[in-house]
Formats: C-alpha cells, sequence, structure tokens
C-alpha cells in the first residue's frame, strides 16, 4: 500500500515544457539554455529557477519550473529537482535561475546550491551538467567559468 502512494505522488509531479520549438532541440552550451530561458522567465520582477531536462544526447526533453521566489532570493528544494527528473528519465539536467537585479554575478546561496545540486545528481547517477544565471542583458554559466 506505501508504494502504490509513493507511485500516485510521483506521476502527479507537472512536468512543464517550452514552446513545441525547444523539445528535441540540442544543448550545445549555455547559450541555448540562456535563450529559452529567457523566453521562458521573460521579464520577471521575480526570481525564477528552473531545471532542463535532457536525453542522453544532450537533446531537451522540457523543464520544470522548481521554484519561483521574490526579487532577491528563490529557496530550492533539492527533493523537487531530483523527483522531476527522474520521474522524465532525464540523463542529464542544467539549473537556470533569472537575477532580476541585472547583475548576473552569482551569490554566495548560488555557489552553495550548485555545489548541492551536483552532489545530489551524483548520488542518483543524473549528470549535472551546468548551472546558469540570466539577465535581460547577459549570462553567467558555471561550468564555462570551471566552476562544477
Amino acid at each position: 500500500m506505501m508504494i502504490k502512494n509513493y507511485e500516485l505522488r510521483i506521476k502527479r509531479v507537472k512536468v512543464s515544457e517550452p514552446e513545441a520549438a525547444y523539445i528535441g532541440a540540442k544543448v550545445t552550451g549555455p547559450e541555448t539554455v540562456t535563450h529559452v530561458a529567457r523566453h521562458i522567465f521573460g521579464d520577471s520582477a521575480q526570481e525564477h529557477f528552473a531545471i532542463f531536462h535532457l536525453d542522453s544526447q544532450h537533446s531537451i526533453l522540457g523543464y520544470t519550473e522548481a521554484a519561483r521566489g521574490g526579487i532577491t532570493n528563490c529557496p530550492v528544494d533539492i527533493s523537487v529537482v531530483l523527483r522531476a527528473a527522474l520521474t522524465v528519465g532525464a540523463s542529464a539536467i542544467i539549473a537556470v535561475h533569472n537575477h532580476p537585479s541585472g547583475n548576473v554575478a552569482p551569490s554566495a546561496a548560488d555557489k552553495q546550491l550548485t555545489k548541492r545540486l551536483q552532489a545530489a545528481c551524483e548520488l542518483v547517477g543524473v549528470a549535472f551538467l551546468d548551472h546558469v544565471i540570466v539577465t535581460d542583458a547577459s549570462s553567467f554559466s558555471f561550468a564555462g567559468h570551471q566552476l562544477l
């Protein structure tokens, strides 16, 4: 009985998808993620944290908005991130969030979250490829700055 309830909870995880044009698109670098994230987040005045789910060829399966915060922060529950990735069968994930302030530099909290996500993904066998921060004018890639 407990297993059935657990299975039902997993099936209820909502996995959003960007517009159909992005499904199946191959992620070749942070520019791809930045482009799609700007489309998803728009010019929101609050922080959004999303996870892009990728297959083994790094093509986009979809994305999940894992958290929505205020102007200066966005608390992220690691279990929400992993549950969604495992539900859709993602081989890899890329985290992305916006900074409404326009300052693309990662905060200490961003760096700590990245390390926690990387460690959690390693435990469950999902590749954590990058964490990208986007603003209207620029972006910052943890992988691009050798911080992963």
